[in-house]
C-alpha cells in the first residue's frame, strides 16, 4: 500500500472545492444490475461532478436529467432476460444455503463480464485515447472490470454498498479472523461458540475458494480477450488503493480495519424529498400508523407462491395499520383496503416520515 498516502490526498482533493484548472477526470464502473447498490454510490458521483470534476459513469441507471460534468454510458441495452428493476424470483432465493447465495451472485457477476465487455460503448471506450485520473468501481461479485482501470493506467478505489464481502479483505491485508469476525452470509455475532467458529471458518474458506474459481477464473479469459496486455487480475486486485464501505461501527459489529478500509455509512443520505400527493395522503391519514413491506430491488414479490402471497394478505388485512407493499406486478389479487402497492417506492423519503410502526426490507 505504498500509494495510500498519495491516494488519500488525491481523494480529498477530488471532493474539495475544485476550480476548473484542477478538474480531474473520473471513471465510475458500476456494472451490477442491482438498483439499491447504485443508489448508494450515485450521490458521491453527483457530488464529484458538482465540484467541477469530469465524471463518466458506466451503469444501468443513467440520469433522467442532463447534469453538468456527468456523462452516462448506459448498459440497459445489454439486458434481455433480466431488467434492472425486475430482478430474481422468489424461487431463486429460497431453499438454498449460504453457499448457494454466494454462488448465485458470483455466477451473475461472471455472466455480466462477457455482456459488458462486448457492449459497443465499452468496446469504443477501451479502444479510445481517453485518459482518467481515477477509476471508481464496485467491489461485489466480479473483479473483471479492473482490467479497464489497468487499460487507462489509472489508480482505482472500490466502493461497497454493504459490509465487506468475504473475498474483499485479502487484497487490503484486512483482518478477517473467523474466530471473532462473522462471515457476511452467516447470521452470527462476534461472540461465537466452538461450533459457530468452525462453521464460520469453513464458510469463509468456501467463499474465498468459489470467488477464485467462479469470478477470477471465468473473468480473466473475458477481459484478456478485449485487453490482451492487461496485468494479472490478482495484481490488479491488490493494487486497489482503498475501499469506502457503507457500514458504521455504531450499527454494524465493530471489527479491526486497516487504514485502506474506510467506513462511510450513510454517505448516500440526503435531505428527504416530498412524497407524491397520493402516497403522502395514504401515510398521513393512517390513524394507527403504517407498515412498510419490501423485498428489496432485486426480488419480485409477484413471484411469491400463491399460498405465501395469501398468508401475507390475510395477515395484513387483520392489522389496524395501513400497509405499503412494493409489488412489481400489474395488480395484486385480493388486495385488502388497508394495503397500497406500487412497483417502486421512494423508500428513504417514506421512512423519514414519523408514522411507521414496523418495516420489513429484504435485499
Amino acid at each position: 500500500m505504498k500509494v495510500f498516502p498519495w491516494f488519500t490526498a488525491l481523494l480529498v482533493s477530488l471532493t474539495w472545492n475544485a476550480q476548473p484548472s484542477t478538474q480531474s477526470r473520473v471513471l465510475g464502473i458500476f456494472a451490477h444490475i442491482g438498483k439499491s447498490h447504485f443508489f448508494v454510490f450515485e450521490p458521491l458521483l453527483k457530488a464529484l461532478a458538482a465540484k467541477g470534476h469530469d465524471v463518466t459513469v458506466i451503469s444501468y441507471f443513467p440520469q433522467k436529467k442532463i447534469l453538468p460534468n456527468y456523462t452516462d454510458i448506459d448498459l440497459q441495452s445489454s439486458v434481455t432476460a433480466l431488467k434492472p428493476t425486475s430482478g430474481v424470483t422468489f424461487e431463486d432465493i429460497t431453499g438454498g444455503s449460504v453457499f448457494g447465495s454466494a454462488r448465485m451472485i458470483l455466477d451473475l457477476g461472471a455472466q455480466d463480464c462477457e455482456r459488458i465487455y462486448s457492449h459497443p460503448s465499452i468496446v469504443k471506450l477501451i479502444n479510445s485515447e481517453e485518459k482518467f485520473d481515477l477509476v471508481i468501481n464496485e467491489l461485489f461479485n466480479t473483479d473483471c472490470y479492473l482490467g479497464i482501470a489497468d487499460r487507462f493506467k489509472s489508480p482505482h478505489i472500490a466502493l461497497s454498498s454493504h459490509a465487506l464481502i468475504p473475498w474483499a479483505n485479502d487484497r487490503f491485508g484486512n483482518p478477517d479472523n473467523p474466530a471473532y469476525i462473522p462471515d457476511l452470509f452467516l447470521p452470527l455475532s462476534n461472540r461465537m461458540d466452538f461450533f459457530e467458529r468452525f462453521q464460520n471458518t469453513l464458510t469463509l474458506l468456501y467463499h474465498k475458494m468459489i470467488h477464485y474459481y467462479i469470478s477470477d477464473t471465468k473473468g480473466v479469459p473475458v477481459f484478456k480477450t478485449y485487453l490482451v496486455n492487461s496485468s494479472p487480475l490478482e495484481e490488479l486486485e491488490k493494487n486497489t488503493s482503498l475501499i469506502l464501505v457503507n457500514t458504521h461501527f455504531s450499527l454494524n459489529q465493530p471489527r479491526p480495519l486497516v487504514p485502506a478500509v474506510i467506513e462511510v455509512g450513510g454517505i448516500h443520505f440526503q435531505q428527504p424529498k416530498n412524497l407524491p400527493v397520493a402516497l403522502d395522503k395514504f401515510i398521513t391519514e393512517a390513524k394507527h400508523g403504517v407498515v412498510y413491506f419490501s423485498m428489496g430491488s432485486m426480488i419480485r414479490a409477484e413471484t411469491f407462491p400463491e399460498e405465501k402471497r395469501r398468508a401475507f394478505l390475510e395477515a395484513f388485512s387483520e392489522l389496524p395499520q395501513r400497509v405499503l407493499w412494493k409489488w412489481e406486478g400489474d395488480e395484486l389479487p385480493d388486495q385488502p383496503n388497508n394495503v397500497l402497492t406500487q412497483k417502486w417506492m421512494p423508500q428513504f423519503d417514506i421512512l423519514c416520515k414519523n408514522y411507521f410502526r414496523h418495516f420489513c426490507i429484504r435485499h
